[in-house]
């Protein structure tokens, strides 16, 4: 099957390329696949051979209520091979032809593997990608993973799928600020004070506007693109024992940290046109729309949240993520600090490691108010220690002094702007010590009535 089937996948060759959806999401569970209901039944089983091995046919049946690129040639799917209460232990991977047979000769044939597409999701954005909701009725499958390590094998499918979210993130940043930079080099308006029209690029409001996205999609993209180098070190198996672990905490807050910051930057790319920045045919909204999906595809923020304190559970902990910033930090030369007036922003680093250090070895429970607040505080220092990385290299490699000092201007601003609060939000959550009565005063201020209602529909 690897023989076979990963060659089409590769292949740039039209004539024999394949192309791979992923089912994973299903009615009872969304982001939760411990909920999965799917079942795999092997076909022919033979008790005496032990486990099944990689490629057994099986029969799966079951609904998948989103489902990725339905016009592929093979998916890739999660099904049930143990019980309900395995929860997530109990999931294999399998990799589902849409049609038969699988490899075909000499042209593709019509023959449905059992699936009926419901209907096609009538989605926010990617309209490009076709989405459906796909019932499994007897549909031929081949296992890809061990039994019951499901999960397992998939997850470095997932960690690629995160960075293709951040980085389609970043590129809709990109693009989206590429145009507000544009438009203000030639969108004129009155200046009151020279009672004369001038260029938006003149008008310091405005500009200081479009600073503040520039850094942010600066500090988006270190972040992004040195999360991209660390997986490929993982990929080719030359990453450190601490890299990995870096690897797995900082994925997950990419992803989560880099949708949400980047789809409110884009935001205000839009706001930078006015009027225009609302128009169909200045291209934002649609960017918007795409754009919006990296929130919610792959796990939402709140996933994103719980997945880091999972990593940072392991058994290296938080201390890679430390220990490599206070490495950044010790190695940044003291003229680039003294010349960019960096010491406050160098402070407001150590005390967030401080902070991040102190929450994981002083509470053995970690409260569920903090998760959201900590993923923030994380990205927001892992794009500083970026920059600050980028900085240092600009200063050693000889740039112009007005190269370096940009950079080293950039990671001013961006660690400056925020990272304190961002600390000060996880240690008040970490100080909450009425759980129940925080989470009864929430469900007033949402529902009132102590969140005693029903629901209207």
């Amino acid at each position: 099957m690897k023989r076979d089937i990963r060659s089409r996948l590769i292949s740039r060759d039209p004539k024999i390329a394949f192309t791979s959806g992923q089912w994973m999401t299903e009615r009872p569970g969304g982001s939760d696949i411990s909920q999965t209901e799917t079942v795999a039944t092997l076909q022919s089983p033979n008790s005496s051979s032990g486990s099944p091995a990689t490629g057994a046919p099986y029969k799966l049946d079951g609904f998948k209520w989103f489902s990725s690129a339905t016009d592929s040639e093979v998916s890739v799917a999660l099904a049930r091979t143990g019980p309900l209460s395995q929860g997530s232990r109990g999931l294999s991977l399998f990799l589902v032809p849409l049609r038969l047979p699988l490899l075909p000769t000499p042209s593709p044939n019509s023959i449905s593997n059992g699936i009926l597409v419901h209907r096609l999701k009538n989605k926010f954005g990617t309209q490009a990608l076709p989405t459906a909701e796909l019932s499994l009725n007897d549909t031929t499958a081949y296992l890809l993973s061990p039994l019951n390590k499901g999960v397992r094998t998939i997850a470095p499918v997932l960690n690629i799928t995160r960075v293709h979210s951040a980085v389609g993130g970043v590129g809709g940043l990109s693009r989206a600020f590429a145009i507000a930079r544009s438009y203000a080099t030639v969108r004129t308006v009155n200046d009151s004070a020279s009672k004369s029209n001038v260029l938006l690029k003149n008008v310091p409001l405005h500009i200081s506007t479009l600073a503040k996205i520039g850094v942010t999609y600066q500090a988006l993209a270190h972040f992004t693109f040195g999360i991209v180098a660390l997986l490929g070190k993982s990929e080719c198996e030359v990453a450190s024992k601490e890299e990995e672990q870096r690897v797995r905490l900082l994925t997950p807050v990419m992803k989560g940290f880099v949708s949400d910051r980047g789809v409110a930057a884009i935001e205000e790319c839009m706001g930078c046109l006015g009027g225009q920045g609302y128009m169909e045919e200045n291209v934002i909204a649609r960017i918007i729309r795409d754009v919006s999906v990296e929130r919610i595809w792959e796990g939402t923020l709140s996933v994103m949240a719980l997945d880091l304190i999972r990593a940072s559970k392991g058994k290296l902990g938080i201390q890679p993520l430390i220990d490599w910033a206070n490495i950044i930090i010790s190695s940044t030369p003291f003229k680039l600090i003294s010349s960019g007036n960096l010491s406050n922003a160098i402070d407001s680093l150590k005390s967030a490691l401080t902070t991040i250090h102190q929450i994981f070895t002083t509470q053995a429970v970690v409260s569920p108010f903090i998760p959201r607040p900590f993923l923030f505080l994380v990205g927001h220092l892992a794009a500083s220690i970026f920059l600050l990385e980028h900085a240092t290299w600009a200063f050693n490699t000889g740039l112009s002094t007005a190269g370096y000092a940009r950079e080293a201007q950039v990671f001013k601003r961006w660690t400056e702007d925020g990272l304190e609060l961002l600390r000060l939000d996880v240690v008040k959550a970490s100080k909450i010590a009425d759980l129940k009565g925080r989470h009864r005063d929430d469900l007033e201020i949402i529902y009132g009535n102590k969140g005693d209602v029903t629901a209207k529909l």
